[in-house]
């Protein structure tokens, strides 16, 4: 897995769950929850609770997911707040930075700097498909 592709999965994982804290509060109020997470290689979406809407949650959320549009606004914001973790990781000492670089799990533990690099270099154009793409 290379920085950008580390930093796209961050991003889109983040920006999925800005986008659906509207759609799922009902479902938390009922004691239902959702998960979100990218761990390697893989992102995994995963549901709890004690309800017999436990399916239709997780059925609605990999549709949501599917149907994602990127908003170029709340990408700026998420992408400020992950930088700003990033560079917050850069100062760890070497005792807390690997939960830092936790956020950006990969085969091989990726630097700091070149994730910080790579989301720099990740721009806000969304195309018509909901993408992100960048230089």
């Amino acid at each position: 897995m290379t920085p950008r592709q580390a930093t796209l999965a961050r991003l889109y994982c983040d920006l999925f769950r800005d986008s659906i804290t509207e759609e799922v509060y009902d479902a938390e109020l009922a004691g239902l929850q959702y998960s979100l997470e990218y761990a390697g290689d893989s992102i995994t979406v995963g549901s709890v609770g004690y309800n017999d809407k436990l399916p239709m949650l997780t059925e609605k959320m990999v549709t949501m997911m599917k149907a994602f549009q990127v908003d170029p606004e709340r990408f700026a914001i998420i992408k400020d707040q992950v930088g700003q973790s990033l560079a917050l990781c850069s100062r760890c000492s070497f005792t807390t930075a690997p939960t830092c670089v936790d956020k950006f799990p990969t085969r091989r533990t990726l630097l700091v700097d070149r994730l910080l690099r790579s989301l720099r270099r990740i721009g806000a154009h969304v195309d018509s498909g909901g993408k992100v793409g960048g230089a």
